[in-house]
């Protein structure tokens, strides 16, 4: 005991002062239009919660949009003011539920033009003003990959229940990532969309380091289905007989990759002091957060 007492150390640690930056975060897809947001940091150790969040969204800045040849400036808008069907592009960005998004006072910075949408093999260029400062990114829209094949595969214990399982063949270039989210297509008893917005599976981002140029399976749960209080808590995260789904799967650089894939984790771990240490280093120098150029595939499979 005398032995071990007396190889006790003090140890102490100096943690950084919180310093207040800019979070920049925004998209860009396929056949879709130029989303940003624009916030501040919060100290790790002030209290929060969902609406602060939410309502942290701040308006004021000047964004523009740049494809190579023509540049647009992106529209201001707020919860109370958003065009029609864009609450729910939103609410999938935010990955949360349009009502929750409804009862948010909240800024974005939309893209208006029809003519300005993302195309595949463009580069697109982010610039934003705000208090004095200009931020620049830039992300590539690269060529889409989807699933080889897709189909349901009912659970051992739970014939009429499941998950889809997919087969992708990952090209022979290594650094290509992938996102996946689903979303039914059928309806509820009201005649509205069981689901109004995509929703990423439970581990929704992934690389190529293991099965680079090789055919890789994998299998998607029904992520909508776990905060549902309806469905019973043993169904929760199958698909069910009858589902129509419809999978996008997403293609996107590498160093994106490894700035959601560490936010992702951080948000998995809840805070555990025992977790890993990630460091989600974005594409916006001056800025945290980050300018994606998504290039999604689709594909649906009947549940059956």
């Amino acid at each position: 005991m005398l032995l071990f007492s007396a190889c006790t150390k003090e140890v102490h640690l100096k943690i950084p002062g919180f310093e207040e930056k800019v979070v920049i975060e925004g998209s860009i897809e396929t056949d879709g239009f130029p989303f940003v947001l624009i916030s501040k940091n919060k100290n790790v150790y002030a209290s929060t919660s969902q609406n602060e969040i939410l309502s942290s969204y701040l308006s004021g800045a000047k964004v523009w949009v740049s494809n190579g040849q023509d540049t647009i400036q992106l529209t201001e808008v707020c919860t109370n003011n958003l065009p029609q069907g864009m609450d729910t592009v939103v609410a999938a960005f935010l990955g949360i539920p349009v009502d929750v998004l409804h009862a948010t006072s909240m800024c974005a910075y939309i893209g208006t033009d029809a003519n300005f949408k993302g195309e595949v093999g463009k580069t697109y260029t982010l610039k934003v003003d705000f208090e004095g400062k200009t931020y620049q990114a830039h992300s590539t829209i690269l060529s889409p990959i989807n699933f080889t094949s897709s189909a349901f595969k009912p659970d051992v214990k739970y014939p009429n229940y499941g998950y889809i399982d997919n087969f992708l063949q990952d090209p022979s270039t290594k650094g290509n990532a992938y996102l996946t989210e689903s979303k039914r297509l059928n309806v509820d008893s009201t005649g509205e969309p069981k689901d109004k917005r995509f929703y990423k599976s439970y581990l929704p981002y992934f690389d190529d380091e293991f099965f680079n140029g090789k055919q890789f399976e994998y299998s998607i749960d029904a992520p909508m289905t776990y905060g549902d209080s309806t469905i019973d808590e043993k169904y929760r995260g199958f698909y069910k007989k009858g589902d129509t789904v419809q999978l996008k799967l997403s293609n996107y650089e590498h160093n994106i990759f490894e700035f959601l894939d560490a936010v992702s984790q951080q948000k998995a771990s809840g805070g555990s002091p025992f977790s890993l240490p990630m460091n989600a280093v974005g594409n916006i120098p001056g800025a945290l957060g980050c300018w994606i150029a998504f290039s999604p595939a689709y594909s649906i499979v009947v549940c059956q």
